[in-house]
């Protein structure tokens, strides 16, 4: 059985992980590149969703694996990379979209609360790009993909948040230090598609966030159909 309506060619032979891929943005991301044929890595804090991605793409003839995973643990991140390796032997692409949020100002905002939020969006996407990079030289590049705020958009009572948006600074430099090694590094800034469970918002097919704020991107589909491009060498 095959991806109805797919020619899955685009990314054959090609190897992705993708973090947050159990929820929205992150699992419509993974299906997307499983359409395409790449053998995915659906990482995830929650073992039942994350599973529940990867049976949806192996029961449309797609390949998959489960790794549970907590980004803001090295020992985590090193697991998933260390798993990717072990069942594929090869790492091309890496997509950064486990992310949270906390709604507060900056005076009710406790210590252990901005920690866990810097730790998920901006030193999750650290730790996977440390550890993948090095298996991505040895392959001879690769495509990484991170999710972030754009650093000039700033929202009310989501301080931690959007000061999270160093990812775009973290993901240039990383760019410049591995441009010479074929490495290319991209960062998608939608604001306002659902990173959440998609059962906060409304579930409808992969989940179309209400909270949209004016990004071009309307839909978890969408953003990973901008994902696919990048990740394909006619980008």
């Amino acid at each position: 059985m095959a991806f109805v309506g797919i020619k899955m060619n685009k990314l054959h032979e090609k190897v992705a992980i993708v973090t947050g891929a159990a929820y929205s943005t992150g699992r419509a991301i993974a299906i997307k590149l499983a359409e395409e044929g790449a053998k995915v890595i659906v990482a995830d804090l929650n073992t039942k969703r994350g599973q529940t991605t990867v049976d949806t793409i192996t029961s449309r003839a797609g390949e998959a694996v489960f790794v549970r995973t907590d980004v803001s643990r090295s020992r985590d991140v090193q697991n998933m990379v260390r798993k990717c390796m072990k069942v594929y032997g090869k790492l091309n692409m890496l997509c950064n979209f486990a992310g949270t949020n906390l709604v507060t100002q900056v005076a009710d905002l406790s210590e252990r609360q901005w920690d866990r939020v810097m730790n998920v969006n901006l030193k999750g996407v650290f730790l996977s790009m440390k550890y993948a990079i090095p298996e991505m030289v040895r392959g001879g590049g690769g495509c990484i993909v991170n999710w972030t705020l754009n650093e000039f958009q700033t929202f009310s009572n989501e301080v931690s948040y959007i000061s999270s948006g160093a990812v775009n600074i973290l993901s240039k430099a990383t760019a410049l230090d591995y441009s010479s090694k074929n490495i290319r590094i991209h960062t998608v800034c939608p604001r306002g598609i659902s990173i959440l469970p998609i059962s906060i918002y409304g579930e409808s097919g992969l989940g179309t966030s209400k909270l949209n704020r004016g990004s071009v991107l309307k839909t978890t589909d969408e953003i990973a159909s901008l994902v696919l491009f990048i990740a394909c060498n006619e980008s």
